[in-house]
C-alpha cells in the first residue's frame, strides 16, 4: 500500500487532505479490480468493478452503490493523479 493512501473514519485521505479521483485495485500487476471515483474523500460518481478474468462486474453510477472496499483491498489500492 502506498504510504500517502490513509483510510481513517469512513474517509479517503492522500498527503493528509481527502482525496478527490479516481483510484483502483488491482487483482495483480495487470488486472484491475475496481476503478471508483472519490469525492471529498468519499466514494462519489461511477464505480467498476470486475472479475479477475477482466469481465465487468458492475458499472454503476449511484455513490458507493454495490461496493465494498475492504481493509484488505488498501493494500492494492492505487490513487490514478
Amino acid at each position: 500500500m502506498d504510504s500517502e493512501i490513509k483510510f481513517d473514519k469512513g474517509i479517503f485521505y492522500y498527503n493528509s487532505v481527502p482525496f478527490t479521483g479516481i483510484g483502483i485495485t488491482m487483482w495483480n500487476e495487470k488486472k484491475i479490480k475496481s476503478e471508483t471515483s472519490f469525492k471529498n474523500g468519499k466514494i462519489d460518481g461511477i464505480v467498476k468493478q470486475f472479475y479477475e478474468n477482466g469481465k465487468l462486474q458492475l458499472d454503476d453510477k449511484k455513490p458507493g452503490v454495490g461496493l465494498t472496499l475492504k481493509t484488505k483491498d488498501l493494500e492494492h489500492f492505487t490513487i490514478i493523479e
